[in-house]
Formats: C-alpha cells, sequence, structure tokens
C-alpha cells in the first residue's frame, strides 16, 4: 500500500502499546484525521478508544470502507479460539451506512455451511452481495501425503529428520503447542551444533513477543541469506498473516480440522517463483486418521442414500447434513486432489 502512495497506520496491541510509550501517542486518535488506510488487529474491534473513533463525527465522514482479510478465520477461529474475531459482527452495527461497502476476502471458503456461517456472524443475511469466486487451487505445488508412523503423542518424530539435510525452507504445521514443542525438541537434538538455535525456530503464543517477531522475520528472509531461518515450527497462528516468500515446503503434522485449514497451511509456500520453483506440500497423517476418513465418508454415504430413500418413498424430503466436516475426509481419501479440491470449492 505505500508503494502506491497510501499512507496506512497498523493498530494492534502491540503498536499502540510503543506509540503510547514511546510518543505518548494514542494511534486510534491519531486516525481520526490522518492517514489513508488503518490495519487493525481484531482485538481492536471491542476497545474502548476504536468505539470512541467510530462514534467521532471527522473519522465517520473520512471512512469509505471496511474490510476484512481472511474471514474464513470466523468459522475456524472465532468459536474455540480467538473470539475477538466474532467481534466483526458487531462492526456492522457502527459502519451500516450505505456510504461504507464492505469487503471480504479469503482463499479457503467452501459453499454451504461455511459460507452461510460467516453471513450469519456478520449480520449479512438479506444483504445485496456480489462474490467473486476464483478458483484457489494452486498447480505449482506438489501435494504429497504420507503416513505418520510415530506415535502422534511421542517424542521421537524421525519421518521428519529428512527437512535437516533437505536445505529446503520448511514450515511444519502441528494442532497443538504440546506437539510443536515435541517436534522442535527431536529436531534440535538430531541438528548438528552451530546455529541451529537460529535455523530451528518454534513459533507459538507462549513465546516472548520479541521472539516471536525475530521467528517472523527469519521466516520472511531470503533463503540462503544470514537473516533466514531454514525450520519454523508453529501452530495455527503461523498459517495467516505473515508474508514469508521463501517457503520450499509446508508439512501438516496430526490433525487438520476442515479442507480450510489444510490449504490455508498449504498455502504458505511457493509465494514467489523466483525464490522457490518447486514447491511442496507435505501431510503426515496417521493410520488411523486414514481409517476415521474412510468410516466417516462410509457413514454419510449410508445416512445420505437412506434420506433418498426416504424422499422416494412419498415423504418429505430433508436436507442431508453430516454433523462431521467431511471435507478433509474427503480430501484424505480421494484418488484425484485436484479434482476433490476442485469439487470442495466449486
Amino acid at each position: 500500500m505505500s508503494k502506491v502512495g497510501l499512507e496506512v497506520t497498523a493498530i494492534n496491541s502491540s503498536t499502540r502499546d510503543e506509540a503510547l510509550r514511546h510518543r505518548q501517542e494514542e494511534l486510534w486518535v491519531t486516525a481520526r484525521t490522518s492517514g489513508n488506510v488503518i490495519v487493525a488487529g481484531p482485538e481492536q474491534l471491542k476497545s474502548k478508544e476504536f468505539e470512541k473513533t467510530v462514534l467521532n463525527d471527522v473519522f465517520w465522514a473520512r471512512t469509505c470502507g471496511l474490510g476484512f482479510d481472511e474471514v474464513h478465520l470466523l468459522n475456524v477461529w472465532g468459536p474455540r479460539f480467538r473470539k475477538d474475531f466474532l467481534q466483526m459482527g458487531f462492526v456492522k452495527a457502527r459502519l451500516n451506512d450505505a456510504h461504507c461497502p464492505w469487503i471480504l476476502t479469503s482463499a479457503t471458503v467452501r459453499e454451504g455451511a461455511p459460507l452461510d456461517n460467516i453471513i450469519h456472524l456478520l449480520g449479512l443475511r438479506g444483504t445485496p452481495l456480489h462474490i467473486i469466486h476464483r478458483s484457489n487451487y494452486r498447480p505449482e505445488i506438489q501435494l504429497l501425503f504420507r503416513e505418520l508412523t510415530s506415535p502422534i503423542d511421542g517424542d521421537s518424530f524421525p519421518e521428519l529428520e529428512w527437512v535437516l539435510e533437505s536445505g529446503r525452507s520448511t514450515l511444519i504445521f502441528a494442532k497443538t503447542i504440546s506437539l510443536g514443542t515435541r517436534i522442535h525438541s527431536h529436531l534440535f537434538k538430531k541438528a548438528a551444533p552451530g546455529n541451529r538455535d537460529r535455523n530451528i525456530r518454534l513459533y507459538n503464543s507462549l513465546n516472548w513477543d520479541d521472539y516471536n517477531t525475530e521467528t517472523r522475520a527469519l521466516l520472511a528472509g531470503v533463503p540462503g541469506s544470514s537473516a533466514f531461518c531454514q525450520i519454523g515450527i508453529g501452530t495455527d497462528t503461523l498459517s495467516v498473516g505473515i508474508d514469508m516468500p521463501g517457503i520450499a515446503d509446508a508439512l501438516l503434522v496430526g490433525d487438520v480440522d476442515d479442507a480450510d485449514e489444510g490449504f490455508q497451511k498449504l498455502g504458505r509456500t511457493g509465494r514467489r517463483k523466483d525464490l522457490v520453483v518447486d514447491p511442496r506440500g507435505i501431510i503426515y497423517t496417521t493410520a488411523a486418521a486414514y481409517e476415521a476418513a474412510e468410516q466417516a465418508l462410509a457413514a454419510a454415504k449410508v445416512d445420505s442414500e437412506a434420506e433418498a430413500a426416504s424422499t422416494r418413498a412419498g415423504h418429505k424430503p430433508q436436507p442431508y447434513i453430516s454433523v462431521v466436516d467431511l471435507s478433509w475426509p474427503t480430501m484424505l481419501c480421494a484418488k484425484c486432489k485436484e479434482q476433490a479440491q476442485h469439487k470442495l470449492y466449486n
């Protein structure tokens, strides 16, 4: 944005605290009268200063649009992790004038329940919507599905040791902080001494803020430079909001809730073609997870066929709704992954 001449203000907990401590400046007060674009963290939507800013007449007159990037996080993080994202729905009541259109963006919103839930949470039911739909398929990324033979609750993961010798910049996504810590510990012990403190980094909310800030900078660096780490290990928080152009491999280890989560994480690789010519997404799944996926799909097929038979018998048709999200089981079990992805995202 700055490159095209826009004056951008980033407002989150860290930038507000820094401005107050070093310049005695409240960024929300500054934003009322200056700047073209505000990039704010979701936690700001429930702050007192944000409320005061929205009610400010000068700010209101300057406002011409409201955008939410990564809006799929309402489904992924909103209910169970970061309730700040659910504040988005309340903003519409404050900025609902016709002069303030909404722009919602995401690479992974499936039609049906995921899209309907976003519309419901944001209070957009009955609101005219203009949907621009593009494919999220990235043919340059090679998808590899491998079996995780090590116990998911263990401390040893020898099938991941190849990343130490590959020399490829790698992100490893673990579902929990505990799993990520154990993977980091195993790889750290197996790595050659020297720069492993810099080359293998653990990113999660339990770290100090300055350590995570340094890790983000290292992951965003150019591969081979002194300001770059080869391996980053993190949870969901590492999958959005961080520009990492030089990542060659993205690994998913263990459980994945749905296809939206999976493709968001796999999409961290190959962001710049001049830096990465052969990006890969590698999914490590246990045999038990494969079996559970097959059973879930089989059960859904039986229920759907039973519903269809009931309809043919003259009973009032009821739409089949699975209580289990079948998008990731569909990807795991699909013979053609490309076709399955296209079908999921229409």
